[in-house]
């Protein structure tokens, strides 16, 4: 018979699963990209932790979880992306290299346009330099839409971008107006992807402050870790990840499930902005090889394959 004491634990593991969850949807809904991201991790997390007590029961592995560490490792799984909250949404939703940027760009274009004509109209311009720019501006919208919606540029593109980087208009009174601002030079010179290296590094910065955010929370106990779990799941075993480019010997077998689990998810994704979902075949080929570079846990890696193919095959 349960004591009022195992009860006690019982109601309070059952309170911050369930306040996990609702931080995981809050997390999850404030961007269309994220999607159930959150929640995903924490199913793939749980459907590991049951495959490996079921290859331990076996006597195939020697890891094991019990009740108590399952349950952490899922609250770590719900609670990985929360330093999420503090990143700005139009970095979060930048699904184009511009972003919300496009609509200022094609304002200053029609801006350019007015400004010229007014120009020509007073004789400041030859009809030919007045032509020219209206050609060069009619040519910028054409080239902007395109490299901001191209999934990777190549050295025409860079050339092009390069060569009017600079580009401006002087006024009689000498006000300069840049065609392209020095931001939207560097959005448009994203050779892959979405985020500048400066967006990128912000983006980065959730897992510090999902370690910073969870350390305030006074987990006691077996729940001292959690922080630190959820923290580093995007730590390689190489030294090469982030926030700390922490290597094999700093990092916790929790740890390095919730990178794995997170790689998958991110890789099958369907939702995210800057690339196509990955199918499972292909997803598994690039966690082998990141085992081959030494990134990730082979075992661990083989031991997630093995739970997400019997899943699917007891689906079936």
């Amino acid at each position: 018979m349960e004591t009022e004491q195992t009860n006690h634990i019982r109601d309070i593991e059952e309170l911050l699963h369930s306040f996990a969850e609702a931080l995981s949807i809050a997390i999850d809904a404030r961007s269309p990209y994220n999607g159930d991201h959150t929640r995903r991790v924490a199913g793939y997390t749980q459907m590991l932790i049951d495959h490996i007590n079921s290859e331990h029961e076996a006597g195939k592995c020697e890891m094991s979880f019990d009740n108590t560490h399952s349950t952490q490792l899922v609250l770590a799984a719900y609670l990985h992306d929360i330093g999420k909250l503090a990143i700005p949404v139009s970095i979060l939703n930048k699904s184009s290299r511009l972003g919300e940027r496009v609509q200022k760009i094609r304002e200053r274009m029609r801006l350019l346009r007015a400004y010229w004509e007014i120009d020509f109209l007073k004789g400041r311009c030859t009809e030919e330099e007045y032509k020219s720019a209206l050609f060069d501006i009619d040519e910028m919208v054409s080239k902007v839409k395109k490299l901001n919606e191209k999934p990777e540029l190549d050295l025409e593109d860079i050339a092009y971008i390069n060569r009017v980087k600079d580009k401006q208009y002087i006024s009689e009174k000498g006000k300069k107006v840049f065609y392209l601002t020095k931001y939207e030079v560097d959005c448009l010179s994203i050779i892959h992807g979405t985020l500048t290296e400066s967006e990128r590094l912000l983006i980065q910065q959730h897992a510090l402050m999902t370690q910073k955010m969870l350390s305030t929370i006074n987990f006691k106990g077996e729940y001292k870790e959690l922080a630190v779990w959820a923290g580093n799941h995007h730590e390689y075993l190489d030294g090469s990840g982030y926030p700390g480019g922490l290597k094999a010997e700093d990092l916790s077998v929790e740890s390095r499930i919730l990178t794995i689990v997170d790689i998958f998810d991110a890789l099958t994704s369907k939702d995210r902005p800057y690339k196509e979902a990955n199918t499972t075949e292909e997803a598994f080929k690039i966690l082998n090889t990141m085992v081959k570079e030494g990134k990730i846990d082979k075992d661990l890696t083989e031991l997630f394959e093995g739970a997400y193919r019997n899943n699917m095959e007891a689906k079936k």
